[in-house]
């Protein structure tokens, strides 16, 4: 049986990223072949955004600009002996494809958007570096979400959303209790947490109630801070719980305990 394009870009993305003679000759198909590289990042999971194109009116023969939302079926990137990193997205059209409307247009402009400092490339470092742990690390731990996390999920585009939600399938959840809502409402009044921030505090909270050992988030602004982190630790005893061990997923290497 021939294997569905979404398998072949799963088993490309995995030969970009763990072999370097395939990389080699890859690239050796692009105007990137002079370039020594290593693979620093490589996703099959279909990274979804909006770009803004121009297209001409077939009635008027006026420009105009349209919203078009899209996938990337592989983002590999790259990284050169100098440090600069550059992108290369893949489209992977199976026997007899076609592209959708205006979907060639699209490609330059997404392409903008990862470029440079864009908070884009970083959210996919953050992805694949989440996607790793789920894979090797996962087993090692009991894995626990709140609703809070189902409905953070939920929001933003819907096909990302569905995506993200299939991830938390079959994840216990953990019940929001007067107490964490106490806790979370102590955290915003005692100025560990801006107000602002009143769903983290309250991630905070819930994990802490439920004894769990470690709050896994890339939330570097508000939980995962080694600044707010002492302030945040002492109220939650002071609450009569122990804080979870608040981490990115990089930390968390190993072990067999909970984690949210």
């Amino acid at each position: 049986m021939r294997p569905s394009e979404k398998a072949l870009d799963h088993e490309l993305a995995l030969v970009l990223r763990d072999n370097a003679n395939f990389q080699k000759w890859f690239l050796g198909k692009t105007r990137f072949a002079n370039r020594p590289s290593k693979c620093v990042l490589s996703r099959s999971d279909y990274p979804w955004t909006t770009v803004t194109i121009e297209v001409r009116n077939a009635t008027t023969g006026e420009t105009e600009c349209i919203q078009r939302q899209g996938e990337t079926d592989i983002l590999v990137v790259f990284e050169d002996d100098s440090g600069r990193k550059f992108a290369l997205h893949i489209e992977n059209k199976m026997a007899g494809g076609t592209f959708s409307n205006h979907q060639p247009e699209g490609y330059p402009k997404r392409a903008e958007k990862w470029v440079g400092p864009s908070r884009d490339i970083i959210i996919a470092g953050h992805q694949q570096t989440t996607q790793d742990w789920w894979a090797s690390e996962r087993a090692n731990f009991s894995i626990y979400a709140s609703p809070l996390v189902f409905r953070e999920a939920s929001a933003g585009d819907p096909a990302a959303a569905i995506v993200r939600l299939q991830w938390l399938r079959d994840i216990p959840l953990l019940a929001i209790t007067p107490e964490a809502e106490q806790m979370a409402e102590t955290l915003i009044r005692r100025a560990a947490l801006p107000v602002k921030a009143a769903a983290d505090g309250l991630h905070i909270a819930t994990a802490a109630f439920h004894h769990v050992d470690f709050l896994l988030t890339w939330n570097c602004t508000h939980i995962a801070n080694a600044i707010k982190r002492p302030l945040i630790e002492q109220i939650c005893r002071e609450c009569g719980f122990e804080p979870p061990v608040l981490c990115t997923p990089d930390e968390l290497i190993g072990g067999k305990r909970d984690v949210e």
